[in-house]
């Protein structure tokens, strides 16, 4: 496949990070008790600006894995 496999997988791929970092927001909302709207997925965690808290991805894997699986994730 070489260079094809990105190239056939791109949109697949994007969308199961997409999935991922959603379900990882909303066990950071939970957690934090804010809005997910407030948070952002960057750099391996989950930040609250406004209060400048912060959840590991790590941290976040178990309660995530418990969520549904979002059906029509937003792409960056």
């Amino acid at each position: 496949g070489g260079s094809w496999g990105v190239r056939a997988w791109y949109v697949p791929l994007r969308t199961a990070a997409a999935q991922a970092r959603e379900m990882l927001v909303s066990a950071a909302a939970a957690r934090l008790g804010v809005d997910a709207a407030s948070l952002v997925a960057r750099d391996g965690a989950v930040h609250h600006e406004a209060s400048g808290r912060r959840l590991a991805f790590g941290e976040l894997a178990r309660d995530a894995s418990l969520l549904p699986v979002p059906s029509s994730p937003k792409l960056k």
